[in-house]
């Protein structure tokens, strides 16, 4: 003892103690309950529409030149190819990217909910 007094009993560590407790207990509470994010939130979040631009935008340029660009010099572009040569590419990147991040989250969720139970 510290001059008489126990440590903690100001009352400020006992009230940090009760913060630091509850807090954990929702931290506990809230990673058994949380339901995974819909598809629409890890396709749009965390760099994923960056990345798939960037795939299309890469990829569907070599496409674009393999398969049109005969017509593109010849001054005949099919307009809706060349756009749909672009759109799959970013389309399976997001497509991939979303895979991986509920696959992700399931690893996540099965190691925490076996840690929990």
């Amino acid at each position: 003892m510290l001059g008489g007094r126990r440590p903690g009993s100001d009352g400020q560590t006992s009230k940090n103690e009760a913060e630091r407790a509850e807090t954990s207990g929702r931290r506990r509470i809230f990673e058994r309950q949380e339901q995974m994010p819909s598809w629409w939130h890890f396709a749009t979040s965390e760099g994923t529409p960056g990345h798939a631009l960037a795939t299309g935008l890469i990829v569907g340029t070599i496409l674009t030149i393999i398969n049109q660009g005969d017509f593109i010099l010849a001054g005949e572009p099919n307009v809706i190819k060349i756009i749909l040569t672009y759109l799959v590419p970013y389309c399976v990147a997001t497509y991939g990217a979303v895979t991986a991040k509920r696959a992700a989250w399931r690893r996540r969720d099965g190691a925490a909910g076996s840690e929990h139970g």
